[in-house]
């Protein structure tokens, strides 16, 4: 709950976030948001659930990928490994 560290997130010009946006296929910016936290793909759950994630955000792409970052970067998988 940092301002510096959502920042982080925000989908400004240079960003992942920013970048992701523009991923024509969704699951191909799902796989590459965990690539990019998690250093790895995810399994089928875990990529449908992303899909799934950014498809209800699909007006605002670059914005969701940013929230989706913050999610797995917040969970206990980055915290514990990274």
């Amino acid at each position: 709950n940092n301002d510096a560290l959502a920042a982080l997130f925000k989908p400004e010009p240079g960003t992942s976030a920013e970048r992701l946006g523009h991923e024509a296929k969704i699951e191909d910016r799902a796989r590459a948001i965990f690539q990019i936290a998690l250093s790895r793909q995810p399994d089928k759950n875990e990529t449908a659930e992303a899909v799934n994630f950014l498809k209800s955000h699909a007006d605002k792409p670059a914005e969701a990928s940013g929230q989706l970052l913050w999610a797995l970067v917040a969970g206990p998988e980055f915290l514990s490994n990274h």
